[in-house]
C-alpha cells in the first residue's frame, strides 16, 4: 500500500512527509522545538496503528543540501539528534522492515532545519560584545577520533577563524566570512 502523510502543526513548523510503499505502520515523533537543530527525530515501525507491537527496522539517514543527498553513514539508529551541521538541510531517512511478514521502504523527510532562536540570540550577544575565542580539538569525521592537536575558534562580527596549532609543523588557519541575515 502507498502511504503519504504531510503533517503541519502551524505555519512556522516544517512538515515531515512519509512516502513509499510499505506494509507496516510508521510513527514519527519530533521532540524539542521543531524545525530547529536542537530537536530529535524518532521513527518507529509497528504492525498496526494501535502501536502495540513494534517491528525491527533498518534506518538509512541522509542530510540533503540543495537537492543533493549526503549519507550519514555512522547513523544506524531509529533516533537522530539534530545538530548545527543540519542547519539549512532537509533530513531524509529510508526505513525498511527486518521482519519477513512486513515489507517495503518508507521514506521520511523532515525540514528544512533552522537555527534555534535562542542559540541565534546567544550568538548575536557574543558578536555584539566584539566576539569570542574558544579552544578546540579537531575530530576525524569518519572515525570520531579526537585529535591531540590544539586549536582555536575565533568568532567576530564579520568572520570565523579556525586555527590548528600542531605540536610540530606550521600553524594552519582557515578563515570564513559570513553574514547572519535571515
Amino acid at each position: 500500500m502507498d502511504k503519504v502523510f504531510n503533517l503541519l502543526s502551524f505555519a512556522s513548523t516544517p512538515s515531515y512527509t512519509v512516502t513509499g510503499t510499505f506494509s507496516y505502520y510508521l510513527d514519527v515523533v519530533v521532540k524539542g522545538d521543531a524545525p530547529y537543530q536542537t530537536s530529535t527525530l524518532s521513527i518507529t515501525a509497528y504492525t498496526k496503528s494501535n502501536k502495540k507491537i513494534a517491528i525491527a527496522t533498518s534506518c538509512k539517514w541522509y542530510r540533503i543540501y540543495e537537492n543533493r543527498p549526503y549519507c550519514l553513514a555512522t547513523i544506524h539508529s531509529n533516533t537522530y539528534q539534530l545538530s548545527a551541521e543540519d542547519i539549512g538541510s532537509t533530513l531524509k531517512v529510508e526505513v525498511q522492515s527486518l521482519e519477513d511478514d512486513y515489507s517495503g521502504t518508507a521514506v521520511v523527510t523532515y525540514g528544512p532545519i533552522r537555527l534555534d532562536p535562542n542559540v541565534r540570540n546567544t550568538l548575536e550577544n557574543i558578536l555584539g560584545a566584539g566576539g569570542s575565542k574558544f579552544s578546540i580539538h579537531l575530530v576525524n569525521e569518519e572515525t570520531g577520533e579526537v585529535s591531540n592537536e590544539q586549536g582555536s575558534l575565533a568568532l567576530t562580527n564579520d568572520y570565523i577563524r579556525v586555527t590548528e596549532t600542531p605540536a610540530r609543523g606550521k600553524e594552519r588557519v582557515v578563515k570564513f566570512k559570513y553574514s547572519y541575515d535571515n
